[in-house]
């Protein structure tokens, strides 16, 4: 059985079987569809034909069916999670804070972090950037180092406020936790990868671009890169 949630899989699978990705989800919609009428109170079922519309960017009938699965197991997190992102998507944007916020009533739910970052997306997008930035230090709170896009995000907010100095400050947080990300990464792979990716890289970038890679010291040329 392959994960629908991870994309590469789903793609793999594709193109193994030489049929397009969405007939990998349309597949998996038809599946639970035989299942749910023979067990029509199942939530699971219901959450994971939403999950497969969602993909396929059917975000209403994945409400639908994210909605029959909170009426029948309303325990579940990630089905306010998933609904919320729907309404978000769709630009139902007091839908998606709410349901978002239900999420989160969820203390020990794992993705507590993604709900606070989306739900700050979302009021961003509402121009309500106050809360955005309540959700965002709430996100940081959890993980204060390590996602370096949550403090993109804030930076991005902090302007939006006016607050120039922050945003300034979480724009070169930002930048510092990328760079270290991209080096731990790169650190961990082959020889002929690193000169595969530093080929690439450097062959889409101006003098002035080049300069300032090898300066941030993602690259250079000893024998413990290359």
């Amino acid at each position: 059985m392959i994960d629908l949630s991870n994309p590469y899989e789903v793609r793999a699978f594709a193109e193994q079987e030489g049929i397009p990705v969405e007939a990998v989800y349309n597949m998996e919609i038809t599946h639970k569809t035989d299942l749910i009428q023979k067990m029509p109170e199942n939530a699971r079922l219901y959450f994971e034909r939403g999950d497969a519309y969602f993909y396929i960017k059917n975000y209403e009938a994945a409400i639908d069916d994210f909605l029959k699965a909170i009426e029948l197991n309303p325990k579940d997190p990630r089905y306010f999670h998933y609904v919320g992102d729907c309404f978000a998507y769709t630009n139902q944007y007091p839908k998606a804070v709410e349901y978002y916020s239900k999420a989160l009533e969820f203390t020990d739910y794992k993705q507590l972090v993604s709900v606070y970052k989306q739900k700050a997306e979302v009021h961003f997008h509402m121009g309500e950037f106050e809360n955005a930035l309540k959700d965002i230090n709430e996100a940081i709170k959890i993980v204060p180092s390590g996602i370096s896009d949550l403090y993109k995000l804030r930076a991005v907010i902090y302007k939006g406020l006016g607050d120039e100095e922050n945003g300034e400050k979480d724009f070169e947080t930002w930048h510092v936790q990328k760079v270290q990300s991209l080096m731990a990464s790169f650190q961990k792979m082959s020889q002929r990868q690193k000169q595969d990716i530093l080929f690439n890289l450097f062959s889409n970038m101006t003098d002035e671009q080049q300069n300032e890679f090898i300066a941030e010291g993602i690259f250079n040329y000893s024998d413990d890169i290359l």
